[in-house]
């Protein structure tokens, strides 16, 4: 579903508020924005000091532009996360990125053998897809 126009400042505003559970709802809420309507927020929010908001700004980011060093910075970020959860949403996004995702190679080859089982299987997996 489309994101209504009148709705996109007011979370604009949001990616600015204290709350980390706020400004990471607006920005979710933000990616249904159409394409160029928040990147200035999420050029912002990518340097967020919550590592979840980065990978959310970043996730933007990547679609608009796959080589956007900030944002590539925050996904290599989160792949080395210590909470598996934060390091799978990573992966998530690395897959959706289709052969864009090629860039996060070298990273994901040298968490492969870092990872607990469940995670190092889908880290293969993927480095499989991209490699070929």
């Amino acid at each position: 579903d489309a994101l209504p126009a009148d709705a996109i400042p007011l979370l604009i505003a949001c990616t600015a508020d204290p709350s980390d559970g706020l400004r990471m709802n607006a920005a979710m809420a933000l990616k249904l924005a159409p394409a160029g309507a928040a990147l200035e927020a999420m050029q912002r929010l990518v340097e967020d000091a919550n590592v979840r908001i980065r990978l959310i700004a970043a996730s933007v980011l990547l679609r608009v532009d796959p080589a956007n060093a900030k944002a590539g910075a925050a996904v290599v970020e989160a792949l080395s996360d210590p909470t598996v959860g934060l390091r799978k949403a990573a992966l998530q996004l690395v897959e959706s990125l289709g052969p864009s995702g090629a860039t996060f190679l070298d990273t994901l080859r040298n968490r492969a053998g870092l990872e607990e089982p469940e995670v190092r299987d889908a880290v293969v997996r993927l480095i499989g897809r991209l490699d070929s």
